[in-house]
């Protein structure tokens, strides 16, 4: 597609949009739009193929030049850094532990994504995970952005709790007269109860988003 206006026309029909609609949808008459697409007009202006590359994530490149992809690897999200607070470490007896003393790392995260799951920028943090307690839910090797600031337990929703010294990621339900059901999702680990009046553990962030690699 050497043309702009093959180009143009191509990316309208992949948008499944009418001429006019199309035209209308980044202000200008749909006459233009098939003066572009026809050839009798041969080039497109600045103002129309960025809002062409705003609205459509289109790559500037693609449109103009017939380089590159077609779509642009930009979202025009904002991002936040959110950190690494290194390990959670499921082993065999079902309990977890994390170095979370200094960030390691970080990962950056739509702000919008954020907002969706109600996250707390500020007491949001990334936790890798290791071991399968929580399989299928959770695998070893998943990230998860815990939120410390979100502690109240709702019922069947997946906490980092801390019982005495050691961090474990579990589903948690609540009891009559206050008391905690730990559950993991995997069914070859067994399920406990916390008590009201046990001082010994603390519900410590609920998980409310992973991130996993697909090989």
């Amino acid at each position: 597609m050497e043309q702009i206006g093959e180009r143009l026309k191509f990316l309208r029909e992949e948008l499944n949009l009418p001429q006019g609609k199309f035209a209308k949808s980044i202000g200008t008459y749909q006459t233009k739009i098939a003066d572009i697409e026809s050839g009798k007009v041969k080039s497109l202006s600045a103002d129309l193929a960025l809002e062409i590359s705003k609205l459509y994530k289109i790559n500037l490149e693609w449109l103009i030049l017939a380089k590159g992809e077609m779509y642009s690897n930009n979202t025009g999200d904002d991002f936040i850094k959110i950190s690494i607070l290194g390990e959670v470490e499921c082993t065999v007896s079902s309990n977890c532990y994390t170095n979370n003393e200094n960030p390691e790392s970080y990962i950056k995260i739509p702000e919008k994504l954020l907002k969706q799951i109600s996250a707390n920028i500020e007491t949001s943090h990334i936790i890798n995970v290791k071991g399968d307690s929580m399989e299928p839910s959770i695998l070893a090797g998943d990230k998860v952005l815990a939120d410390s600031s979100k502690k109240q337990v709702l019922n069947n929703k997946i906490y980092i709790i801390r019982i005495e010294d050691i961090l474990t990621i579990k589903r948690l339900q609540k009891l009559p007269k206050g008391a905690i059901k730990v559950i993991s999702d995997n069914k070859e680990y067994d399920s406990y109860t916390l008590k009201p009046d046990e001082d010994n553990y603390e519900v410590y962030a609920q998980v409310l988003w992973l991130s996993r690699y697909v090989y």
